[in-house]
């Protein structure tokens, strides 16, 4: 078994999951959530995450600015710009979407971060010939910067959606299976 962080889990009523680090993180969500602690209050970020989707099945929010392991980690250079962030997914009348909101420390460490989504973005395009589900799902992606906020929004029909995950697994298990059979030598010519 890996020593590392764990997290901690409290199921609150019916619709609510509490995950934090420590117990007592957990403890003080369910505070916020029971009414005997003041939340974060509302924000522009809060108020355009709650407004984005119809019928919200998750909504996340987090405030980076207090957490030191990503200012510290060499790996988290575009979190690093990140202040604030919420997420949003859902689906209403047949359209799945997940809706990005991100607060960055300036409006050039947000243009900074659009820039690199935009340029994953254009790598997904590019693979429109080879795999056009990846094309698909890369052209489904939309942005908006204003100052230094920035909304990232995919939206897509869910029945296509569902289709092109079927056809992402089956791509998986053929490329496994054509891997097996070159192990095994069955294929040599592939």
């Amino acid at each position: 078994k890996k020593q590392g962080k764990r997290n901690h889990v409290c199921f609150h009523g019916n619709d609510t999951i509490v995950i934090a680090q420590s117990k007592d993180l957990v403890h003080k969500a369910l505070d916020v959530i029971d009414g005997s602690s003041e939340s974060i209050g509302s924000n522009n970020a809060l108020d355009a995450l709650a407004g984005e989707l119809e019928n919200p099945m998750m909504l996340a929010y987090g405030d980076f600015s207090a957490f030191g392991e990503i200012g510290d980690n060499p790996r988290t250079a575009m979190l690093k710009m990140v202040t604030r962030l919420g997420i949003a997914s859902g689906e209403s009348v047949g359209i799945s979407k997940v809706a990005i909101f991100l607060e960055a420390s300036d409006a050039d460490a947000c243009q900074q971060v659009e820039s690199i989504l935009r340029g994953i973005q254009a790598m997904g395009s590019l693979q429109r010939e080879k795999q056009p589900d990846i094309a698909k799902l890369a052209n489904a992606v939309t942005f908006d910067r204003d100052s230094n906020k920035l909304k990232v929004v995919f939206q897509m029909d869910t029945q296509e959606l569902i289709a092109i995950g079927k056809n992402m697994e089956n791509q998986k298990k053929d490329f496994r299976k054509r891997r097996w059979d070159r192990k095994r030598g069955e294929n040599p010519d592939e």
